[in-house]
């Protein structure tokens, strides 16, 4: 991690204006980055050591794109064929 992106996530945490969730994110790469193993983070913010992996990961992949947001839940838009849509209306 650079110094930069250090500043920034410490940036995040300091804020008043960053939400909650955000700042714990930022928090959780922050003590990873010092060196923290999943158990010990999970412990020390309260939280599950799923949570932990799972923002850590993120991260890793995408860097602050990656614990700015929640991935979006449920089943995935369904794609309608409308050639077979049109098919089964109309026949009998």
């Amino acid at each position: 991690m650079s110094e930069e992106e250090r500043a920034e996530l410490a940036n995040l945490t300091a804020s008043r204006q960053t939400s909650v969730r955000l700042s714990q994110r930022a928090r959780i790469v922050l003590l990873a980055a010092d060196g923290l193993q999943i158990q010990q983070i999970a412990e020390q913010l309260g939280i599950g050591r799923v949570q932990v992996a799972r923002w850590r990961g993120r991260y890793a992949q995408m860097r602050l794109a990656g614990i700015e947001r929640d991935l979006p839940r449920g089943a995935p838009p369904k794609k309608v064929d409308l050639a077979q849509l049109v098919e089964l209306t109309t026949q009998s």
